[in-house]
């Protein structure tokens, strides 16, 4: 996993906000008390939604297409296939129809290429 990914997820686990439990049999009002872990890395929408396509997307395999070497054009042209396609079952046009399009453009523009690198 390249170590832009890594930053990214540990960025993402620091950034959780933690619950705080009560003693057992308290009220619920009682119980939940949030205490915040600070972030030590802002990062873009696109940062944290990509995060979920480090899941399957690592290069690692062949099970899973690579998204490395993309372009942001490329990716957001696959992912309107996944979102557009209306027999689609897969998983992916499962996960493709979650985000809008505001939010594609932010995955396509953080996992992408600049626009003629390979």
């Amino acid at each position: 996993m390249a170590a832009s990914h890594w930053r990214l997820i540990i960025g993402l686990i620091a950034g959780v906000t933690v619950s705080a439990c009560g003693e057992v049999g308290a009220p619920q009002s009682s119980v939940s008390q949030s205490v915040s872990v600070s972030n030590p890395v802002a990062l873009s929408t696109g940062a944290q939604l990509s995060a979920v396509c480090s899941g399957c997307h690592t290069g690692e395999t062949t099970a899973f297409a690579s998204l490395s070497g993309l372009t942001a054009s490329e990716l957001q042209e696959k992912f309107s296939v996944y979102v557009e396609d209306p027999a689609g079952t897969t998983v992916m046009h499962r996960i493709a129809r979650g985000y809008s399009e505001a939010e594609i453009d932010a995955i396509a523009a953080y996992l992408g290429a600049e626009e003629g690198t390979p």
